[in-house]
């Protein structure tokens, strides 16, 4: 596991960082060099598919935290220490393919993949609640199943209240749980070209 062998030292760090609120995202870095170096295949599912791997990265970093916490109790360490399950990935050192100079020079091709701008962030949106999924429970009494439908990023993180259950009963359910997290958006400027 790249994440236990290569960073074992930054999630000791987190662990033991004095945090007021164990709530609060906590970034986690990767260089993306250490990591096509020790696993090849997993950088290219990586910044092919971002969408799917990067919560993969985040839950594992929770559970080595966990379990570095178990190592650390049994050894009967005296510390002050909680799990942060808020970590979120950060990437840097991507290859010069990746990279990009300008937010112009991003192209529709390159929706869905991982890619690194460098600038300087000017200004940040206010912190808003981005939601991820909604569940629905059908109103039918004789079904009452469970419906997920995850937010469409393409389409500003709309979700659609469905239409029919999955045993194709019309329905029109109110939410029921939903999963959300804080979020900004940047707005970037170039930096000067040399």
């Amino acid at each position: 596991n790249f994440i236990e062998n290569r960073e074992a030292r930054q999630l000791y760090s987190i662990i033991t960082s004095n945090c007021s609120n164990p709530s609060r995202d906590t970034p986690f870095t990767i260089d993306f060099l250490s990591l096509s170096s020790f696993d090849s295949i997993l950088a290219y599912a990586l910044t092919n598919f971002p969408k799917w791997i990067i919560p993969l990265f985040e839950e594992t970093v929770c559970t080595v935290q966990s379990n570095l916490l178990s190592i650390c109790q049994r050894n009967n360490q005296k510390i002050e220490y909680n799990v942060k399950y808020n970590c979120r990935l950060r990437i840097y050192s991507l290859p010069p393919m990746l990279t990009k100079h300008s937010v112009n020079d991003i192209r529709g091709a390159e929706s869905g993949t991982l890619i690194q701008i460098t600038g300087t962030i000017i200004r940040s949106s206010s912190v808003r609640i981005l939601e991820h999924k909604r569940q629905y429970q059908c109103k039918n009494n004789k079904c009452g199943c469970l419906i997920t439908v995850n937010a469409d990023y393409e389409q500003d993180n709309l979700i659609i209240p469905p239409k029919l259950c999955s045993n194709s009963i019309p329905a029109d359910p109110p939410p029921r749980n939903t999963s959300s997290s804080n979020s900004q958006q940047p707005v970037v400027q170039p930096l000067p070209s040399a």
